[in-house]
């Protein structure tokens, strides 16, 4: 029901990406599924024994 957001505006340095690609300020972004913040701390979405979870992210971008 989320999506965590985070950018590559604070890294840089000394490290290459994958493929020796450089670091680069901007040069990236990572989008990750989750549940709301502390949903686990409020007792929302834990499971329990015996139960079962499943779930699909589909990332689909088009060029119009």
């Amino acid at each position: 029901p989320c999506l965590q957001v985070y950018t590559a505006n604070l890294i840089g340095g000394h490290a290459n990406f994958k493929g020796n690609t450089p670091v680069i300020r901007r040069s990236a972004v990572a989008l990750e599924p989750q549940f709301e913040p502390d949903s686990a701390n409020a007792g929302r979405h834990i499971l329990h024994v015996g139960e079962h979870y499943d779930y699909m992210t589909v990332y689909k971008f088009t060029k119009h």
